[in-house]
């Protein structure tokens, strides 16, 4: 998958103009204009693998590309380290920014801004100050200063309106505005366990589960929001609190039938009588008493980039595309 990258940036760097040439210390060097960029591709990084990568660089600037979603504590690091960072979705917009153009018969334009010129810091400081690697959540933590708390339980909003802007570009055409809504949803977990007694045989149904019931339109989902804190933090006034359409009464007695629909079992028996052989069907399933059903009621915060005809969803807290509508008012791609 690596080369597979590597053979689809430097083509990218190729059509904007660059001067491309192997590396020992890089994955490969680009060159325009007199500024070379030295290209590392790499998955999961963290500050110790960014500040290898920059010890390698002194002629130029450095480009870091990953494959996975990264905190902006860590595109912060590599700033001060003069290294630019590619995340998932960046990179995903870049690879989509220049198909498009391609596509459309214009040149490609790709041009690497360097980052701020802050002294690196030497290595004393970098033995202190570095802790060791800890695991990030998926979702890139918001950039802008939180000017709002809102008391609401929530999923936190890990995604700031300008990374929405840069994940729904490849996917919205003339974009005219993002706009951040709490969408309710009716959270759930499960705990199913029956017998049943066929004869001579015990038919067992056991089973746990979770998900997420959209309050607004009854679509069930599979999204797993572990995180729900009391307060959310939002960075001005603009946002929609959604209210809830679907009761907790109605919301219960659908998930209720929705889990008895996939923990039912159907068996099939064979007997013989003489010489023949009689086979019976059979449904057993779960009843009502026989399952523990937690529900609770969360938002979860979406951004919705609007274009001219179309508009794209955005999980505010995984930074995930949508595929389903969260509102009846949204016209998807």
């Amino acid at each position: 998958m690596k080369q597979d990258l590597s053979h689809i940036i430097r083509d990218i760097f190729k059509s904007s103009g660059y001067k491309i040439m192997n590396s020992s210390g890089a994955d490969l060097i680009v060159e325009k204009d007199g500024l070379r960029t030295y290209v590392k591709f790499g998955s999961n990084p963290d500050r110790l693998k960014i500040y290898d990568f920059s010890t390698c660089i002194n002629d130029g600037a450095g480009l870091y590309v990953s494959t996975e979603r990264v905190s902006m504590d860590l595109v912060e690091y590599a700033k001060s380290l003069r290294l630019i960072l590619w995340d998932r979705e960046e990179l995903a917009f870049q690879i989509g920014e220049a198909v498009l153009t391609d596509m459309e018969g214009g040149n490609v334009d790709l041009e690497l801004s360097e980052p701020n010129d802050t002294q690196r810091p030497d290595n004393d400081i970098w033995q202190t100050a570095v802790p060791e690697p800890i695991q990030t959540p998926a979702a890139t933590p918001i950039e802008p200063a939180v000017s709002n708390v809102l008391d609401l339980r929530s999923a936190p909003l890990n995604v700031s309106k300008d990374k929405a802007i840069t994940i729904a570009k490849p996917h919205v055409s003339g974009m005219q505005d993002v706009v951040l809504k709490f969408v309710p949803f009716w959270k759930y977990s499960y705990s199913v366990h029956s017998e049943h007694q066929f004869r001579s045989k015990v038919i067992e149904i056991s089973g746990e589960g979770g998900g997420m019931l959209n309050a607004l339109n009854g679509s069930n989902e599979s999204m797993n929001i572990p995180q729900i804190q009391e307060q959310v933090s939002v960075p001005d006034d603009h946002y929609d609190v959604k209210m809830p359409i679907t009761k907790q009464e109605d919301a219960y007695d659908d998930i209720l039938r929705q889990i008895i629909e996939d923990n039912t079992k159907d068996a099939r028996f064979n007997n013989t009588a003489g010489e023949a052989i009689i086979s019976e069907h059979k449904r057993f399933k779960p009843a009502k008493k026989d399952i523990e059903l937690n529900i609770d009621l969360i938002y979860l915060p979406v951004w919705e980039a609007k274009g001219k005809k179309s508009s794209v969803e955005i999980n505010g807290y995984s930074a995930e595309i949508l595929l389903n509508p969260v509102d009846d008012d949204v016209e998807f791609v």
